[in-house]
């Protein structure tokens, strides 16, 4: 019910704005390009040992375009176009063997990453309507990641933890109180699905990020239903926390979930947690050391889609340098030691997988 509220009353603000107030008709245009630079991978599938080189490729490019249709109201869009050489490894695969034909990779569109109506209503507030991308953790919602890491953790690129797109409605408000900064946000959402609700019942999700002094907290919890019979429940959370002296700053996110009934025919649930903690160094204003400590852990197979009954345990330790190279273009290096496992219904590890790899990124935005 206060999802289908929230839904009318924005969506009458948004029709009387637009209908109260003249064009302004400034439009913005700009983007966000990653290229490799540089992939090789060495490592251990099972007992078997081998290799991989990934050599120059597009990785991702996103477009900006922001439209002020009126003082009240505007149009942001983020078209996004990828190409994925499949060069992570997996399990069932030797290192090498699970990468893409370089002759089948090809960038295609990928979606949108936000499309939304953004309305400046009384008191502070503001709505959007359309694909939202749901500020569900720091990590993603964020997008912190991108300042750190050309490749996405196992925490931060999963649908499950900390990555959450979706269709509904955004309001923010920030709030002073005394000395602490509460900026806020109430989501009602689809419930997982982008482009449109598979049930009657819209999700609802409450974002909010509490700042005091140099500490800053995180916090988000979503409820909602999952299934087309609009039966069964998903909740997820997540909490967090930053902080920065000087040259030094960290932050670390927890998510997890619970979809009822989701594994094995009904007869179990599926629930997935993680957590990353991230130390840097600012060396120089141009360059910044990071250690990177991510962990998830599920009690399914399959990462972005559930597969089977079992589980799967991914660790990673990421070592990186961040330069700077001119304002808003980043040349990120990170060698991941990853080990990651996969095991039966019993908890015996039937596929495991040890591997380093180094990564020369490029990161430009416009």
């Amino acid at each position: 019910m206060l999802g289908r509220i929230m839904i009318f009353v924005v969506t009458c603000c948004l029709f009387a704005g637009y209908v109260a107030s003249g064009y302004a008709g400034e439009t913005k245009v700009g983007g966000h390009i990653k290229l490799k630079l540089y992939d090789n991978i060495d490592g251990r599938h099972n007992d078997v040992s081998s290799y991989d080189y990934a050599g120059f490729s597009f990785s991702e490019m996103l477009l900006y375009f922001t439209q002020e249709i009126n003082d009240q109201i505007s149009l942001d869009l983020q078209p996004q176009f990828s190409a994925s050489t499949g060069a992570t490894p997996k399990f069932g695969s030797d290192i090498g063997k699970q990468k893409t034909a370089a002759k089948n990779v090809k960038a295609d569109f990928g979606g949108w990453v936000k499309a939304v109506l953004k309305a400046a209503l009384p008191m502070g507030y503001e709505a959007s309507f359309g694909i939202v991308k749901p500020r569900f953790t720091m990590e993603y919602g964020a997008e912190l990641y991108w300042e750190d890491e050309f490749n996405g953790s196992k925490f931060a690129a999963n649908t499950y933890l900390a990555a959450m797109h979706d269709t509904g409605i955004e309001i923010y408000k920030p709030f002073e109180l005394g000395a602490v900064s509460l900026p806020a946000y109430l989501y009602a959402l689809n419930g997982g699905y982008q482009y449109s609700d598979n049930n009657k019942s819209p999700a609802v999700m409450v974002h909010v990020e509490p700042e005091i002094g140099r500490l800053k907290f995180t916090g988000s919890y979503f409820v909602g239903k999952w299934d087309d019979n609009d039966a069964l429940q998903a909740a997820r959370w997540s909490y967090g926390l930053m902080y920065s002296y000087k040259a030094f700053s960290c932050r670390g996110e927890y998510a997890s979930g619970k979809w009822d009934g989701a594994l094995s025919n009904g007869t179990a649930d599926v629930q997935p947690s993680g957590y990353y903690g991230k130390l840097f160094y600012r060396y120089a204003p141009w360059g910044r050391v990071m250690l990177h400590y991510n962990i998830v852990d599920n009690n399914y197979k399959g990462l972005l889609a559930v597969t089977g009954p079992g589980g799967e345990r991914y660790v990673t330790w990421t070592p990186g340098l961040q330069f700077t190279v001119a304002n808003g273009s980043i040349v990120q290096v990170q060698y991941d030691i990853a080990d990651w496992q996969q095991s039966d219904t019993g908890g015996h590890v039937t596929d495991r997988l040890q591997f380093n790899r180094l990564t020369v990124g490029w990161r430009a935005t416009f």
